[in-house]
């Protein structure tokens, strides 16, 4: 899967996750969910480990900002 275009990576995770949260009597994702929206971001890059890590990492340094 990582070798795909965003699109592709993006199309099968949600066909895939939808499934799945269907047979464990979840509801779908739902895109408009900062948390879940936050995520599918994230998969939409060439590498969504390290976009996740630093977004999370700067979520952190803007809190400490505002603290101070």
């Amino acid at each position: 899967m990582e070798d795909d275009d965003p699109f592709n990576r993006y199309k099968h995770f949600l066909d895939e996750i939808q499934d799945i949260l269907l047979r464990c009597g979840m509801g779908e994702i739902y895109i408009v969910n900062p948390y879940e929206c936050f995520l599918l971001m994230c998969l939409l890059t060439d590498c969504p480990l390290a976009v996740f890590s630093e977004i999370w990492e700067k979520s952190y340094e803007e809190g400490e900002a505002e603290e101070a």
